[in-house]
């Protein structure tokens, strides 16, 4: 008797639930989200390539803004379920819509050329998309946010790239200024001994020390952050040490001056070095 209740029962709750007689399920919230999700902004999606210049970066965090959108409001239509999943499918909105304002920002920023707000947007959108795909996934979804990755993999890459280019070609371009002037420094007579050599440090350090705060005023590129760092305290190092070799050049202190050849020699080495090996072709050779 109660197995046939039972089979009586289920196809009842089937058709009341297909009807909209109750809140979905979880599962059946999730593939018909996931059925308005996959064709939905992802056709144009497939074709978006890693952006090489802030303009095709501009127009593909456009294009994945466009299909955020139109997912969120896709999902905003639907009957949702009730309980637990109701929090979830809530979150994962909140989620959307975060992801919406991130992108937006990465493309104005592409399309300001501005890469400060460029690296903000992108460290953000990356981050919003995350924690997006990781409710997307908790629900049991596996077309909505998540068929984005690939685009979102694209940007990142490509911004990353942009905003490194930029980075290295501003840099190049504040050492070769600075290096011009160090050239019109005149030169010290050795005949006129260690303090002019003193003196002569003494002038190059203003210009060296200014660089140095040019290049710490630039937008590392996104993800290169510490890699930078690391560049600028080999930078503050070098300069530390000109200091040092200056004072004793100008105290005339022939022993000091021997001692911290070495050291001198290799601080500066090393800061030359960092900056060579992450893609400065005029920084590294002033």
């Amino acid at each position: 008797m109660r197995r046939n209740l039972l089979m009586l029962a289920l196809p009842l709750a089937v058709g009341l639930s297909a009807c909209g007689g109750g809140a979905p399920t979880r599962a059946a919230f999730a593939f018909k989200a996931d059925a308005g999700c996959a064709p939905m902004g992802l056709g144009g999606l497939e074709g978006i390539t890693k952006p090489a210049d802030h303009p095709q970066l501009a127009t593909g965090a456009g294009t994945l803004l466009r299909a955020v959108d139109a997912q969120l409001t896709q999902l905003r239509t639907l009957d949702q379920p009730g309980g637990d999943a109701k929090v979830q499918v809530e979150g994962l909105m909140g989620a959307m819509g975060s992801l919406s304002q991130s992108t937006r920002a990465l493309q104005q920023g592409a399309s300001a050329k501005d890469d400060a707000a460029v690296s903000r947007a992108l460290n953000d959108t990356t981050s919003r998309y995350q924690d997006a795909s990781s409710k997307a996934t908790e629900i049991g979804m596996t077309s909505c946010v998540l068929g984005m990755k690939s685009t979102v993999d694209q940007l990142s890459v490509g911004s990353k790239e942009i905003v490194k280019s930029s980075y290295l070609t501003k840099g190049d371009a504040l050492c070769d200024a600075a290096g011009k002037k160090l050239e019109a420094l005149p030169e010290p007579s050795s005949s006129k001994g260690l303090p002019a050599v003193g003196r002569y440090f003494d002038l190059g350090l203003p210009i060296l020390t200014k660089l140095v705060v040019d290049l710490k005023a630039l937008t590392p590129p996104p993800g290169d952050e510490a890699t930078v760092a690391d560049i600028i305290a080999a930078q503050d190092a070098g300069i530390a040490k000109i200091k040092e070799f200056r004072d004793a050049a100008i105290a005339n202190d022939a022993r000091k001056v021997l001692a911290l050849e070495k050291e001198f020699d290799s601080s500066l080495s090393l800061a030359d070095a960092k900056l060579v090996s992450y893609g400065f072709k005029t920084c590294g050779n002033i």
